[in-house]
């Protein structure tokens, strides 16, 4: 049995951080000898110019097909919770707009992650420098600032949005087919543990399948966001009633991702 989206969030959030937090300390070292060299050789001052991040393409492609095993896996799980005989199983079986919607992600992450690291060990160089000039004593400084950033709540929050993204989207294209819509009768929201009043206040509502704010209603809302929508079967509502969802102030003042800049992100990828 596949696992619930739920633990597929949480086990795969840990997993992706993993992954970029031993990529940031590969790349960091790289970012660091490159300072090194150039302080060696030439003006101490002007050393953290012109750095190269030869493994910073690596890490966009193996986090890409990272994140592809993650949707493989809410493909599957989605599956399980309304079969249909479709060919729908893989990441290319999404629809384009959400793949490259989920690749700009991607790349939106690895690229501001690795110039977030660049700024931060240049930042380090410079501080160190101004009162020593001991090269050692300036590469041990910046080494613990690179892993001080890449073991950052920041980093594990970045990678749970991205993993939440992913899962919800991959459930949401799946269940979009119209051979399964047609099984479904509506939504019903479910994060057992939420930490955002979002997550409260929108936890067991139902919504109908075809309700026009349900795109805006999916999850993730704020960082580790573990929440999703789960079908309900047609004739499977048990006294359930599905009604339009009005979100409090307190509510949507917890939302940390908004629907606009996500339509940005998507529009921006699919034009």
């Amino acid at each position: 049995m596949a696992k619930t989206p739920r633990i597929l969030i949480r086990e795969s959030q840990k997993e992706i951080a993993k992954l970029m937090q031993e990529y940031l300390v590969e790349i960091s070292a790289d970012i660091i000898a490159d300072i090194i060299s150039n302080a060696k050789s030439g003006n101490k001052s002007q050393a953290t110019k012109n750095i190269k991040t030869p493994n910073g393409q690596w890490y966009k492609i193996d986090l890409k097909e990272a994140v592809a095993v993650v949707v493989r896996e809410a493909i599957n799980n989605a599956k399980e919770e309304v079969p249909a005989r479709i060919k729908f199983a893989e990441y290319e079986d999404l629809p384009a707009a959400i793949r490259r919607f989920v690749d700009a992600q991607v790349v939106l992450y690895a690229s501001t992650q690795v110039e977030d690291l660049k700024k931060k060990i240049a930042f380090k160089y410079q501080d160190t420098l101004s009162y020593t000039d001991n090269i050692e004593e300036i590469k041990k400084a910046m080494a613990v600032e690179a892993a001080i950033y890449a073991e950052s709540a920041a980093i594990s929050a970045g990678a749970s949005k991205l993993v939440s993204t992913a899962v919800n989207s991959a459930r949401k294209a799946y269940f979009d087919q119209p051979e399964v819509m047609e099984k479904i009768e509506a939504f019903q929201y479910v994060n057992p543990e939420p930490n955002a009043a979002i997550c409260v206040s929108l936890q067991n509502h139902v919504f109908r399948a075809d309700d026009p704010e349900l795109q805006r209603w999916t999850p993730p809302f704020h960082f580790n966001c573990d929440g999703y929508l789960r079908p309900i079967l047609v004739g499977n509502l048990k006294g359930r009633v599905p009604s339009e969802y009005v979100p409090t102030k307190k509510a949507l003042e917890s939302v940390q991702f908004s629907e606009k800049s996500d339509k940005d992100i998507l529009l921006k990828c699919c034009h």
